[in-house]
């Protein structure tokens, strides 16, 4: 881990030196200290009427809603924070519906954020650390679910962000992330407006984080890394941006062993007239001694399991006007020592549009394949619905 945050922070320092960051970040006469941010509600319906067995049959209705704000105390000095309200444990289980069950609101994120210089920014506090983007970009309704285990949110430490090239008509905009930071176990973590039912898995979130809960990162020390190199604007490929990025995280109390991920990601944007345009999305992620090798029973004995996770995905959306139409495909493959775990994967497609005052509606299908309690492998169909409202501040 030590020598990735060495070349990183070498890479950032040269940029903040180039003549062109050497310039200095001036106030300008008249700057107010205010607030803007943005709330976006989503709502999404979820109805499986083909499954393995009757128990995987459900009705799903939530919602994952973010405020995000931002405090901008001077030109170069802002306060960042986001409040989410999303499910804290799984779907529905047993075929039993649910309604905006399980529901919990938390901080996802606060940190200070400094631009030192106009080619790097420092921050300070609990973010997502910059490793993969589909999690955050993918098209669809419930493409970014599926990924969200490897977003690596509830970080709590320090970051920067540099901008190591800027050729706009020629090599592109090119900038270099990096962060070090521990799980966030402090208070900022506890869940609001949530219980824990009976049965739930004790994992689940449904209170203040803690050490025992074991998993990659959560080692009480600023001993988790994350690098990533990502760009966009390239002349020779216009619309498209990349991302490459590397991860390394220490054992939580259930590891044995440090945990490396690497994830290569990309977008093209392609128009075709002014009002069609199709953005397609590609992106591979891996981990190596997956969890940071937790210990499970084998047989009645504790063993040490040695896991190589890789997800991939590839997306395309097509735009015309205030309509879309997405098509996307997911496979997790997991590769362990023992336990093992059938390949899984998604394919989902849906349609949507933009209906004006901030309002967005999609409707779509997805089937899901994976293992089954037999040892098969079984498909669930289900029916999604994704009603959206943004409204910024």
């Amino acid at each position: 881990m030590r020598w990735i945050m060495t070349g990183a922070a070498a890479a950032m320092l040269a940029a903040s030196h180039s003549p062109a960051g050497a310039q200095e970040v001036r106030t300008q006469a008249g700057f107010v200290p205010h607030v803007s941010g943005e709330l976006a509600i989503d709502l999404y319906g979820v109805s499986t009427y083909r499954a393995p067995s009757r128990t995987d049959r459900f009705r799903d209705l939530y919602t994952k809603s973010e405020l995000s704000a931002g405090l901008h105390l001077a030109e170069s000095f802002t306060i960042q924070g986001v409040l989410k309200f999303e499910p804290v444990a799984g779907g529905p289980t047993d075929g039993q519906d649910r309604a905006f069950q399980d529901q919990g609101a938390w901080v996802d994120a606060l940190y200070a954020e400094w631009r030192a210089d106009p080619r790097l920014t420092l921050t300070a506090g609990k973010f997502t650390a910059p490793f993969g983007r589909g999690w955050d970009n993918l098209p669809g309704i419930r493409l970014t679910d599926q990924v969200s285990i490897y977003e690596v949110s509830e970080s709590l430490g320090f970051g920067a962000r540099a901008t190591v090239l800027d050729d706009a008509d020629g090599w592109g905009e090119h900038r270099l992330s990096a962060a070090v930071f521990t799980f966030d176990t402090t208070s900022l973590s506890s869940t609001a407006i949530t219980r824990k039912r009976f049965g739930r898995d004790e994992a689940d979130r449904y209170r203040r984080n803690s050490r025992g809960l074991g998993g990659a990162g959560n080692t009480g020390a600023l001993d988790n890394a994350a690098v990533a190199l990502e760009g966009e604007r390239i002349g020779a490929l216009p619309g498209f941006t990349y991302q490459v990025a590397v991860l390394s995280r220490g054992a939580g109390t259930d590891g044995r062993a440090r945990e490396w991920g690497t994830a290569i990601g990309a977008t093209w944007e392609i128009p075709w007239t002014e009002e069609v345009s199709t953005t397609l999305f590609a992106e591979a992620v891996r981990f190596r001694n997956a969890g940071g090798r937790p210990v499970e029973e084998v047989d009645g004995t504790p063993v040490p399991i040695s896991e190589r996770r890789t997800i991939t995905t590839l997306a395309a959306q097509t735009t015309y006007g205030p309509w879309r139409a997405s098509l996307g495909w997911q496979v997790e493959n997991r590769d362990r020592s023992a336990n093992g775990v059938a390949r899984a994967t998604y394919l989902e497609a849906s349609v949507g549009r933009e209906l004006g005052l901030g309002f967005t509606a999609d409707i779509g299908w997805s089937r899901a394949r994976a293992g089954t309690e037999q040892g098969g492998r079984g498909s669930t169909d289900a029916g999604l619905v994704l009603v959206g409202w943004r409204q910024g501040f």
